[in-house]
């Protein structure tokens, strides 16, 4: 090997030393990835509540555990949501991404008195979390709705709340909302927003009894500095026909022979 050639090979060796790695990166088993995000406000503190994924039904690994619960859901109270939020990484064993957030979940009382603005401006400074976050309220209990599964036990992150552009498709009675057009709707003259609301009914059944699924049943009305109530039921069914992105609606007419088409 003449000198010239060397002298390459001792500048390639070289060179590597200065090529960077990963290994300051976390492996993916070993996160736990939040789904969604639910808030209450009870007592002067809010309460966190977060839906961790299990991916075991969704990519199959040699480690992943088939019998594990598909979510679990932690809790933690604090003044404000951030210092919820901290004591839940507390009792975390391992690290959590942020990145596959999908829903963000309001109690009635999280939405009075501008607490919701405050959890809305939190997640929107996360640099793991996207304005892409769909947001419902509910007056049921957070942990009841976060707990729902998917039919025929699918993916969680087939879930309802995760996709909700699924059933839209079919029957669009109510528009999803996302952070985004969340906070661009408050930002307007009216500084209105019409935030999905979900409730928790058994309507379907299993060999094993009754199953819960979570159902759109109305809109509730938030501005900057209040929350003004919901619209649910037959009062909200007008809603979807003032919306260019509607697809497809029931409209049930009562004829003169009392007949119902």
């Amino acid at each position: 090997m003449s000198q010239k050639q060397i002298a390459i090979v001792i500048l390639m060796l070289t060179t590597t030393l200065l090529l960077s790695g990963c290994w300051d990166v976390t492996e993916p088993q070993r996160m736990y990835y939040v789904q969604g995000v639910g808030v209450d406000y009870k007592d002067n503190e809010y309460t966190a509540y977060l839906q961790i994924i299990n991916f075991a039904n969704v990519a199959k690994t040699e480690s992943a555990n088939p019998n594990a619960a598909p979510t679990e859901i932690g809790q933690a109270k604090g003044k404000t949501i951030e210092e919820a939020i901290y004591k839940l990484y507390r009792s975390m064993d391992q690290e959590v991404f942020w990145g596959h957030m999908t829903f963000l979940l309001f109690s009635e009382s999280a939405m009075k008195d501008e607490h919701a603005i405050a959890v809305i401006d939190t997640f929107l400074r996360f640099r793991e979390t996207r304005y892409h976050i769909w947001v419902y309220c509910t007056q049921d209990p957070i942990e009841d709705v976060l707990l729902v599964s998917p039919l025929l036990e699918k993916s969680p992150t087939a879930a309802k709340l995760s996709n909700p552009k699924n059933t839209a498709k079919q029957e669009s009675f109510v528009e999803p909302v996302n952070l985004r057009q969340l906070v661009i709707g408050l930002n307007e003259p009216n500084h209105e927003m019409k935030i999905p609301y979900v409730t928790v009914k058994e309507n379907w059944e299993t060999m094993d009894g009754s199953k819960t699924e979570t159902v759109f049943a109305g809109v509730g009305i938030l501005s900057k500095d209040s929350f003004k109530g919901y619209i649910k039921g037959k009062s909200a069914r007008g809603i979807e026909w003032m919306n260019d992105e509607t697809k497809q609606g029931e409209i049930t007419v009562e004829l003169e022979n009392n007949e119902k088409k």
